[in-house]
């Protein structure tokens, strides 16, 4: 009976822990505060093999700042650290798709 119920189900089981279902018939009729819960969840790990490593890299930095950035409260060390991630972000940013062009 178990091993039915998994063949049934392997074309939405997620692949590995943390991942999002191989075929979610339900992405059509998100409303975007589920597209936001969705991209937060499962943006990067979707990503991962259709950027290379540097622009990977730079939308994690952008993750991470807009998830600190709508918070609800934060402390002075995640101050810091936020400042910080923005500042590596924009100098990331301008290595990767102005190659650090002034102009």
């Amino acid at each position: 009976m178990i091993q039915k119920l998994l063949a049934t189900a392997r074309r939405t089981m997620p692949a590995a822990m943390g991942t999002m279902a191989t075929k979610d018939v339900h992405l059509n009729s998100f409303k975007s505060a589920q597209w936001q819960d969705f991209l937060e969840k499962y943006g990067i790990s979707r990503m991962f093999e259709h950027l290379d490593k540097a622009a990977h890299l730079n939308l994690c930095q952008v993750h991470d700042i807009w998830m600190t950035a709508t918070k609800q409260s934060i402390t002075w060390d995640e101050i810091d650290a936020f400042e910080q991630t923005c500042r590596d972000f924009v100098r990331d940013y301008e290595k990767i798709y102005y190659h650090n062009d002034d102009t």
